[in-house]
């Protein structure tokens, strides 16, 4: 035996049949829906009008939703579920939780922001026309032609022991690999005021690969024992392809988006000029 209130069964829809009031009044037959309260129902409704989440109770359900996103999501789809609708939000919570390289945020948040450079040991900025070398400026010119260089276009000289110098000297092998592969043509001065290009592999140098990408070694020189030269990139993101691996796919996904946001005139491309110093032994 129950006391207290019990629980109603819901009948559903239903056929009342016509009948006559005390007063004479004749009703028809009609449907009717069950009026039973349901309290599951009713606490729900109820819920949804007087109770307000919080702060965190939102940012958790933010996190559950993409997270729900992230394992839904196929590798051949990864790069464009993270460039359509929930590119923006699903992108900020990646660059959360799949721990971006700091170099390439560092180069990244200048082009996003650029008016908002400040001077520090990493970076020294200049205009172009600002360059002194004039074989340098022809080679940018005539090697970026297709974006237009002019005397007010953004240069970054990144400094030596900075971060991203360090990457390309001491943690990097790509930059020594070519310098062995033209050694002979170095030290027979055929690469003075001349380049060569060469591009960074996403597992093996992830920082490079996201700041620069495929870059160009410009003067390459050899004088006792020391080799001398700079890496010149123009900083901007072009579209990558599907890759079958989830990493490289994420990885694709922010690049492909920096693209949207430099085609909506989001991003300031840069001129970026690493110099550097090797010694033979």
């Amino acid at each position: 035996m129950f006391y207290g209130e019990q629980k109603k069964k819901c009948a559903g829809t239903y056929r009342v049949s016509g009948y006559t009031r005390e007063d004479g009044t004749k009703v028809s037959s009609y449907m009717r829906t069950c009026g039973a309260k349901h309290e599951g129902k009713d606490t729900a409704e109820k819920a949804k009008v007087e109770y307000t989440l919080t702060d965190d109770e939102r940012e958790y359900a933010r996190k559950k939703e993409y997270l729900e996103q992230i394992n839904n999501l196929t590798f051949a789809s990864v790069q464009d579920s993270l460039t359509d609708g929930v590119a923006l939000s699903l992108q900020q919570y990646i660059a959360k939780h799949v721990s971006l390289p700091y170099v390439f945020c560092e180069y990244y948040n200048l082009s996003l922001d650029y008016d908002k450079r400040y001077n520090n040991k990493n970076n020294v900025y200049k205009n172009f026309e600002d360059i002194n070398e004039s074989k340098l400026k022809e080679f940018i010119k005539k090697e970026y032609e297709n974006e237009k260089i002019s005397n007010s276009t953004p240069v970054v000289i990144v400094q030596p022991g900075s971060p991203l110098a360090n990457e390309l000297i001491i943690n990097s092998d790509k930059l020594f690999n070519e310098i062995n592969n033209h050694i002979i043509k170095i030290k027979l001065g055929v690469c003075k005021n001349n380049n060569f290009s060469f591009s960074f592999d996403a597992n093996q140098d992830t920082n490079l690969y996201l700041t620069l990408g495929k870059c160009n070694v410009y003067n390459l020189k050899y004088d006792k024992g020391i080799y001398s030269g700079a890496v010149v990139d123009y900083y901007d993101f072009s579209w990558l392809k599907h890759s079958p691996n989830l990493k490289q796919a994420i990885f694709n996904a922010v690049n492909n988006n920096a693209v949207i946001q430099q085609c909506n005139g989001e991003l300031t491309p840069y001129i970026i000029i690493i110099p550097f110093i090797i010694y033979e032994n």
